[in-house]
């Protein structure tokens, strides 16, 4: 699915479901936390601030998280994709 078809069925779905723009944002939030993580970590374990073990453990559970959001994303937009046309038309 293209990335602007993807958007206007969550936007379409999001207008009769709110949880569906809030689920698309805990998914790029946490992405977002996911890259500062890896550009942060590093120099936090040089300074001694983070354990490597601890650091390697919160990323990749923060990384399970993203997953997770992620599939629970494209199911919401396939259930999406199989209501009628007129059931994720947005009202005039």
């Amino acid at each position: 699915m293209q990335l602007e078809e993807r958007d206007a069925k969550l936007s379409a779905f999001a207008a009769q479901n709110a949880a569906a723009r809030t689920l698309d944002e805990a998914v790029s939030e946490v992405n977002r936390e996911v890259a500062v993580r890896e550009r942060c970590f590093p120099r936090w374990i040089q300074e001694k601030r983070l354990d490597s073990i601890e650091a390697k453990d919160r990323l990749e559970r923060l990384k399970s998280a993203a997953n997770y959001l992620e599939d629970l994303l494209d199911r919401v937009l396939q259930h999406c994709n199989a209501l009628p046309a007129t059931a994720t038309a947005q009202p005039s």
